[in-house]
Order: structure tokens, then sequence, then C-alpha cells
């Protein structure tokens, strides 16, 4: 239960700007030497699984079920599915536990500003609506590669000598991508970051 998602840190955007929470699992690696296959650019990302997105109501409010077990993250999402903001840290449900929050990185000591009963607890909670497809586990061929074929082949295929890169096949693709230097000599994992 999320009692206002703008109380605490996102409490200067305009009201009504987070319509969605994503959830996001990082899954335990479990081989027995660390960063064992790769998982990232930068080699020791721990793997992320985007589980789903739930609604957050008018006045930021959001109740709904979250996987036990797991531990997990939450991302608040604007109108179009874009990243607000992201938690810089992460929870865990035991089963059969209610987790509760007054808002996103909002002090421990806070209580929710406004006392009454909100509009996400006047409802059952809600079910995830889960990812994309690829999106667990994430799946370069599922995920990206759609993207590319959309927006990039059309340009990078392989055949055009100015740019020479081939973006037809996931694994060409993501290993060029990977490989990528920008002018200033940046990889992509500099860049992300």
């Amino acid at each position: 239960m999320l009692s206002n998602v703008q109380e605490g840190l996102l409490k200067d955007l305009p009201k009504g700007s987070v319509k969605k929470l994503r959830l996001v699992a990082l899954p335990p690696k479990t081989q027995p030497t660390m960063n064992k296959p790769n998982i990232g650019l930068k080699r020791d990302d721990p793997g992320k699984v985007v589980l789903g997105t739930v609604p957050v109501e008018k006045d930021g409010s959001a109740y709904f079920h979250a996987p036990s077990g797991m531990t997990i993250f939450f991302q608040a999402l604007d109108k179009d599915g874009v990243t607000i903001q992201t938690m810089r840290s992460a929870t865990y449900l035991m089963p059969g536990q209610t987790l509760a929050c007054v808002g996103c990185h909002e002090s421990k000591y806070d209580t929710p500003s406004t006392p009454k009963r909100t509009l996400a607890a006047k409802k059952p909670p809600t079910k995830l609506t889960p990812g994309p497809a690829g999106s667990w586990p994430l799946r370069f061929d599922k995920l990206v590669q759609p993207v590319l074929d959309k927006h990039c082949v059309k340009c990078h295929d392989g055949k055009n000598p100015k740019t020479k890169i081939n973006f037809t096949q996931p694994r060409p693709a993501y290993n060029a991508l990977v490989a990528f230097r920008s002018a200033k000599g940046q990889s992509l994992a500099q860049l992300v970051n």
C-alpha cells in the first residue's frame, strides 16, 4: 500500500504526474563465483526482471499485490510509461506480509499528510499488468531487437558503407552496441551511467 507517491522526494512534481508504478525484481545470482555469467554492460550488475506495472490513483495512492520471496524495487512512471524516478534501494516481502509506505523516499519518521482513506484503499488490491514480451527474463532478441528493427535497421543493415553497423540480427546488434564508442571515446556503459 502506497499512501501518496508524491509525498517525499517527488513532492515538487505537478500533481498527477505519476500514473503507474513499475515493479522490478533483482533475482539472486546463484553461481558459485560472482559475475559469471556476466550480466549487464558493467559485468557486475545484478540481473533485473520487469515484473509489471500497477496504476497510481488520482490522489497518488496505489494498492497492489507484489510477489514475496524476491528483492524488488519500484519506478514511478509518467503517462507515457517513462521513468520519472527509480527507487534507490530495494525491499523484500515474506509470504503473507503487508507492506505500506507513505510516499517515495519520504523520511522514515513521516506519516501521511492526509489521514484519510486513499482511493486505492477503497478497492481490492490491483494485480500486476505483466511487463512487455522479453522482460522476464530480460531478452535482447525479444525486447530490444524489435525496436532496432523498427527504427534502426533501415540504415544499419550492414550494407551501408557509411554506417557499417549491422542491426539485422540480435547477436551482431548486441555486440555492436556493447562495442560502441562515442566520438569522445566513451563506451555505451559510460554513457548510460
